[in-house]
């Protein structure tokens, strides 16, 4: 897919075009699982890209 991300694709598709994420952060709560997949590990604890998840759709990403 062109490593191009969207607003509600699918957790699916995310692998698909970026690959499967270096490091995954989930929780969940009452009404909703929340999720954040990091790419591009620059340090120890540092990543240059940052995508959102929730209920397993794209909801935002950050990237440096």
């Amino acid at each position: 897919m062109k490593e191009l991300i969207w607003q509600g694709m699918s957790e699916e598709q995310l692998i698909d075009s970026w690959g499967k994420p270096i490091a995954k952060d989930h929780k969940v709560y009452k009404t909703k699982t929340s999720g954040t997949y990091k790419y591009n590990q620059i340090g120890k604890n540092r990543f240059g890209s940052r995508v959102q998840l929730e209920n397993g759709v794209v909801v935002g990403w950050y990237r440096k």
